[in-house]
Order: structure tokens, then C-alpha cells, then sequence
């Protein structure tokens, strides 16, 4: 049996260790952006005391809580959330085979969205991407705070009545994904200099995610670029992205 030892909980990804025989193995996987992954370093009542209240199970090693509209933009605090009724937590030496099981169905669930929607925003979340879409004839569209800098600061999710659907592109733990107001250092040959808009970033073109496999070519996603070609290029497991608001 396949015993859990340690877990790190990342932005959408959960990396367990698990014992084996005297052996250690490594498990990342991806959960959906909605929900929340919390381990014993976020609630220990004092921060030197997680890993002995872990060991002695006084505290769960990991917590994953489902989506609920009151957890979202931040609401409560982490270690409220902990006592969430619904939550799944799980302790030291549990079977890592059986908290798989219950995890499954948190895991992101494939969807093919229309092709000839467009790209009209985006948000980064660890190697998960997340992209809003409108048809494709939608010429104006905005968000609250578009015009200001840094739009990571300002920029709102662009209007409810432009989404005709959102999903997720989930790229895995190996690959390089930056948003924007990360190319500037990442990408210099993009001529990004100083903060930028979300309307300039539209208006000129500018790449707003950007992805690599090898740390060294680099593939755009940008406003207004077709999701079926989008899709095409990533190749990585899309799901949809339920909660817009």
C-alpha cells in the first residue's frame, strides 16, 4: 500500500509523496482551477508545529475543498475554509490509491468547446490557463479597469454578456506558462517594456500567454486568436471552466 508521507499543494496541482516498501515516489496531479488544495503548512496553529501535529494526524497532511461561491474572489480565510463541511482531508499513512479515488472527481473534465469562438480574456493560475471566449464576429468588448496598468493589478474579467463559454487549457508541470506582465523578462525579443493594459495588449497585438515545452521556443496565445487553431497548437487536456463569476 502506496502511503501518503508529505503533500505541497501549488496553484490547480497537488505533488504527493508517497512510501512504498521503504521506497519514495513522487505523484503530481492536476485539479480543477475552481477548487481550492490546502496542506498542514496553511491552518498549524503556529508554523513550527506543522509537521509534528501532521505526524501525529492531530491536523490534515491534505485538503481539497470543492467550489462554493463563498469561497470565491478570496472570501474567508484558508484556515476557516479548513472546517469547510465539504472538504476532503486527508492524514498521514492514508492510502494514496484511495485518496486518488476520491479526488477523481475534482480532476479537470475534458470538453471540446466551438472551434471558431475567440480569445476575448485570460487568467494564469500555475500551468493552467484559462481562456474566455466569444463569437466570433464580437468586435467591442471590455472589463472593468482594461484601460488601467499593470492590468494584473486593475483589469477585471472582461463583461459577462461577451462569454459565450470558458475553458481551461491544462499544460503539464514540465512546461514554461507566462502571462503578459511576465514576457517583459521572460521573452525581451517581445519588445514588452513597462506595465501594460489589457486594451493595449489587445490593440497591439501583444501576446497574452505564453507557453514552452523546451525553455526556448516559445508559442503565443493573443486576443482574438480562434480557440479551434489555439487548441491545435497547445495539444494539452482542455476542460471547461464552469464558474465565470
Amino acid at each position: 500500500m502506496k502511503k501518503l508521507r508529505k503533500a505541497e499543494a501549488m496553484e490547480c496541482a497537488i505533488s504527493l509523496v508517497c512510501e512504498e516498501d521503504g521506497r519514495e515516489e513522487t505523484l503530481n496531479i492536476l485539479v480543477d482551477v475552481a477548487h481550492m488544495a490546502v496542506t498542514s503548512r496553511t491552518f498549524a496553529p503556529d508554523i513550527r508545529e506543522w509537521d509534528s501535529f501532521a505526524e501525529q494526524k492531530l491536523i490534515p497532511e491534505l485538503a481539497l475543498i470543492p467550489y462554493h461561491a463563498l469561497y470565491q474572489d478570496g472570501y474567508g480565510d484558508e484556515r476557516f475554509l479548513i472546517g469547510a463541511f465539504d472538504a476532503l482531508r486527508f492524514y498521514r499513512g492514508d492510502d494514496v490509491d484511495e485518496m486518488v479515488k476520491k479526488l477523481s472527481p475534482y480532476f479537470p473534465q475534458a470538453c471540446s468547446p466551438d472551434p471558431s469562438l475567440k480569445v476575448i480574456d485570460f487568467d494564469v493560475r500555475g500551468n493552467q490557463v484559462i481562456l474566455y471566449l466569444g463569437k466570433p464576429e464580437l468586435e467591442n468588448y471590455s472589463g472593468d479597469g482594461w484601460d488601467e496598468t499593470p492590468y494584473e493589478f486593475y483589469a477585471g474579467t472582461v463583461g459577462s454578456a461577451y462569454i459565450e463559454d470558458a475553458v481551461v487549457l491544462n499544460f503539464p508541470a514540465d512546461t514554461a506558462v507566462f502571462q503578459a506582465c511576465e514576457a517583459q523578462d521572460e521573452c525581451p525579443k517581445l519588445g514588452i517594456s513597462g506595465n501594460v493594459s489589457k486594451n493595449r495588449l489587445r490593440a497591439k497585438k501583444i501576446p497574452c500567454v505564453l507557453y514552452s515545452r523546451d525553455g526556448e521556443n516559445y508559442r503565443e496565445i493573443r486576443f482574438d486568436d480562434v480557440i479551434g487553431e489555439v487548441l491545435k497548437a497547445a495539444d494539452v487536456p482542455v476542460s471547461k471552466f464552469e464558474h465565470l463569476v
